[in-house]
């Protein structure tokens, strides 16, 4: 086979794990649960566990992911603009400079998770929770945040400018050098 046409091989038979929850059987190249790069752009996953998976710069663009579950995976560097992440779980992951720009993330958990210099960009995070995660120099720019949890966290220096941060709990979280100017906080 090409390499191309293995490549979506590869990215066909991992979808269709996936989509049957049969992780034990997921190993390509005796490099199991490795999905560094793998392009899952506008794919339909909802539900599909991504546990301690490596999907350090793939491209999850435009995915439908909502229930889909991420803890302990490694994510950075990995596009998620416009994906549907509707009450995902992302306990502990490592989303270092991760794009979510546009990404609706409705009752999305991020507990302890590390979202150091991510792009949330317009992201649509109603509800959703931030517990004890580390937010430093996140761009956050006209990100809505209505009713999220934000406690215990590290938001220093990251970016909210124009972002709706109405109802958003803040409690112990450091803000220090944040940028809220035009923000909605009513």
């Amino acid at each position: 086979l090409g390499k191309n046409e293995d490549g979506m091989l590869r990215r066909d038979a991992m979808i269709q794990r996936l989509r049957s929850g049969d992780k034990e059987s997921v190993s390509f190249e005796d490099q199991i649960l490795d999905l560094r790069g793998i392009s899952f752009a506008d794919v339909e996953l909802e539900g599909a566990d991504f546990s301690n998976c490596d999907l350090t710069g793939a491209d999850l663009t435009g995915a439908k992911l909502a229930g889909a579950k991420f803890p302990w995976a490694i994510l950075v560097e990995t596009i998620l603009c416009r994906a549907d992440l509707t009450e995902c779980e992302f306990m502990n992951a490592d989303m270092t400079r991760a794009h979510l720009n546009d990404a609706i993330a409705e009752r999305a958990g991020f507990g302890g998770c590390n979202l150091t210099e991510a792009t949330l960009f317009q992201a649509q995070m109603q509800s959703s929770t931030f517990t004890k995660a580390i937010l430093v120099k996140a761009d956050f720019r006209a990100a809505n945040l209505e009713r999220a949890r934000i406690c215990d966290a590290d938001l220093s220096h990251s970016n909210l400018t124009g972002a709706i941060v109405r109802h958003v709990d803040f409690a112990n979280t450091i803000v220090e050098d944040c940028g809220f100017d035009e923000s909605d906080m009513r």
